[in-house]
């Protein structure tokens, strides 16, 4: 099938694409300029309404997904019960499908094991769930061994109830005597099942008098001031509560780390867009950390034999390590507008931070994580003092990401006055990562969908001044002097003219050239062959009413054909097309154009400075330009007979005997017949082609 490329045609006075070039700038500022280039160059956009679109969709996703996030804790809220002296009252009527949140003083007898039929009867008196608090262990430290807690609950409905069990070290619970749950071992030498971490649920018998004892270790991760929640409701109740609350950590470790994997997958792309490489890592450790203390607890699925306090650490290792993740995405997404060294000492933190949790444990994580907080809170600011001069800047994408930092530095910051025991009950962060992790997706999205809308266009600019293999290359990485042949070798250099264009006085003469020009373009690339880089020739420029190209160089000529033969017929086919286009001018004298072909070596190359525009030099063009000139002492000397195409010699003895026909030998001894440029040429050679005897030959 005939191969061949269309006409291509630029305006580029009226759609023009400029990229303006600052020389001797600062390394921020000029990190800045090329951030914004990359993503955002200043062109003229054709699809304002496509843009308005999207941004309008952008819009009502953050105002859907904020509304969702701030009613969903308050939605999962339950309500309280409160135990006192050990003892617990349940309201006299029914309830059904209900959890409540129990708080409130149990009977406590540290460092003691209570028989499972002991009365609640003398002790002290402690919330239970205060027993993990590393507040309290701080304050007494002799509770370092197991201890006993008994509840009395007066069931007056004699319902069957159900505990829902937090995650805590190794309990034994036993109600009215009999064992209804339990997980580890008390075994100091078993230390590997000791502290197994999985949520439970602990059901309890229909009985109107329940008591509960609880034979509990306190060997366990833990938080400085956060109480564990204790759930008690009925059956119904807990069952759906726990699925709520499965349902909601496992989406949201499921739409982390498809979010993650997905920005993985664009930096593979991509691999200059670093900024989705680290928000892959942020959605990755955070799905971690809420795989790990969440109530799906994927971590102890996958690793059941983990030690609970190693099973614990990788989470608060993702907590610590999303952070300088944050920080260093949006250091790449607005170049210059976060601190580097308040970056640096993140990065600092986080890695000491994550090794002092794995290694030493839970004490010191507990005890020197207020250290790390406050440094957040000044990295938080940081965070917020860019983000609002990117907005101040009204760089792309800012307000998107605006709303999102905001979410998550609020988020963040109860969730940190939650660890030292103050601010809101329940855990607010998940609200924050997912308003962020939205919109920083969102952005990622939107300037991905930027780069693709200037890559396609700049594809379709390329196109028009490089050839069509040029373009995948680019795409791979080659560098644009790496895409054409830079060497010298043997070609034919085709030179074509008007005769008389300044003389032409037709109104449609320029239009008609034009035309010439993009037929010429069709007839020289004719069998172009991107991957084998063949095609009949190569255009070196178009100069105004006449034009340079190449035969055999850079291209090679089609298998099987001779570059002086195809230089010919290309020639001849230039003839005919411009006679064809002049015919339809009707002028009142004929309109004639000279061709001149020279054969030598060229060579290709790439100016050393300024703009990267491939050339070609070598003698043969200067000799095809001469050649070319020839016409005016062949009219000299046998009158305008038609046009003119005048060949070099050795071109002209390298062509078959049928092309030979109708030449005529040039005797570059004679007076006045001598070629410029060319002294040592003993003879050349001409024809006429005029548009009634001239036959329209395809090249080929």
């Amino acid at each position: 099938m005939e191969k061949s490329l269309p006409v291509l045609f630029g305006d580029f006075a009226n759609n023009p694409f400029e990229v303006k070039q600052q020389a001797d700038m600062g390394s921020d500022l000029q990190a800045d300029q090329t951030a914004r280039l990359t993503f955002f160059p200043k062109m003229p956009r054709t699809d304002s309404s496509n843009r308005l679109f999207r941004e309008i969709c952008m819009r009502l996703v953050l105002v859907v997904i904020t509304a969702l996030t701030l009613a969903w804790p308050f939605a999962a809220t339950a309500q309280k019960l409160t135990a006192q002296d050990g003892r617990l009252t349940l309201p006299q009527e029914i309830f059904r499908d209900r959890i409540f949140d129990l708080n409130g003083s149990w009977r406590f007898y540290p460092n003691q094991i209570l028989p499972i039929d002991a009365a609640c009867t003398g002790g002290g008196l402690l919330d239970l769930m205060d027993y993990w608090l590393a507040a309290q262990l701080q304050q007494h430290p002799e509770w370092n061994g197991t201890s006993t807690f008994c509840l009395e609950i007066d069931n007056p409905n004699v319902q069957t109830l159900s505990f829902w069990w937090p995650e805590r070290s190794a309990v034994d619970v036993y109600a009215n005597g009999r064992l209804v749950f339990g997980r580890g071992l008390f075994k100091k030498g078993d230390n590997a099942d000791r502290n197994r971490r999985q949520t439970g649920t602990i059901h309890l018998p229909a009985e109107r008098k329940i008591t509960v004892l609880i034979h509990a270790n306190n060997e366990f991760m833990r938080w400085r001031k956060i109480r564990g929640q204790l759930l008690l409701g009925d059956t119904i109740g807990i069952s759906r509560g726990k699925e709520h609350k499965l349902f909601k950590d496992t989406g949201m470790v499921t739409a982390l780390l498809v979010t993650g994997f997905y920005q993985f997958a664009l930096f593979v792309i991509h691999r200059t867009r670093r900024e989705t490489f680290f928000l892959g890592f942020f959605c990755f450790f955070l799905a971690l950390r809420h795989a790990s203390v969440g109530h799906s607890n994927v971590v102890s699925i996958m690793a059941p034999d983990l030690l609970g306090n190693a099973s614990f650490a990788v989470g608060h290792v993702g907590y610590f390590m999303a952070a300088s993740c944050f920080y260093q995405f949006l250091s790449i997404s607005y170049p210059g507008l976060m601190h580097r060294w308040i970056l640096k000492c993140l990065w600092v933190l986080s890695v000491t931070f994550s090794l002092i949790c794995a290694v030493l444990g839970s004490p010191v994580y507990a005890f020197t994580l207020l250290s790390f907080h406050l440094f957040g809170c000044v990295a938080m600011l940081s965070a917020l003092y860019g983000v609002g001069r990117a907005l101040w800047q009204k760089r792309e994408g800012s307000l998107v990401l605006a709303i999102g930092t905001v979410f998550l530095s609020l988020t963040a910051s109860g969730d940190m006055l939650r660890s030292q025991g103050m601010g809101l009950g329940f855990d607010v962060f998940p609200i924050g990562q997912l308003v962020f992790v939205t919109a920083a997706s969102l952005l990622v999205s939107i300037r991905f969908s930027y780069a693709f809308d200037v890559l396609s266009h700049l594809t379709q600019e390329l196109s028009k001044i490089v050839p069509l293999h040029v373009i995948p290359l680019l795409r791979a990485g080659t560098r644009l002097e790496k895409c054409m042949p830079t060497i010298e070798q043997e070609a034919v250099v085709l030179v074509f003219d008007v005769v008389g264009s300044s003389k032409v006085k037709h109104p449609d003469f320029r239009k008609a050239l034009d035309t010439c020009m993009g037929r010429f373009f069709d007839a020289i690339n004719h069998d172009y062959d991107a991957e084998r880089l063949e095609a009949t020739g190569y255009r070196v420029k178009e100069m105004g009413d006449g034009m340079i190209c190449t035969v055999g160089f850079p291209f090679r000529v089609p298998q099987g054909k001779a570059p002086d033969t195809v230089a010919l017929r290309l020639a001849q086919r230039m003839c005919a097309i411009f006679h064809e286009e002049m015919a339809r001018l009707d002028t009142p004298e004929p309109v004639y154009c000279g061709i001149g072909l020279a054969r030598g070596r060229v060579e290709g190359f790439f100016p050393r400075s300024g703009q990267k525009q491939y050339d070609l030099r070598g003698a043969p063009l200067t000799l095809a330009t001469r050649y070319e000139a020839m016409r005016n002492p062949v009219y000299r000397r046998f009158g305008k007979q038609g046009s003119v195409i005048f060949i070099h010699d050795a071109v002209y003895q390298n062509l078959a005997a049928a092309d030979k026909m109708g030449f005529q030998r040039w005797d570059t001894s004679l007076p006045g017949q001598a070629i410029r440029d060319d002294e040592k040429a003993s003879q050349a050679w001409f024809k006429f082609v005029d548009k009634d005897n001239e036959m329209m030959l395809e090249v080929s």
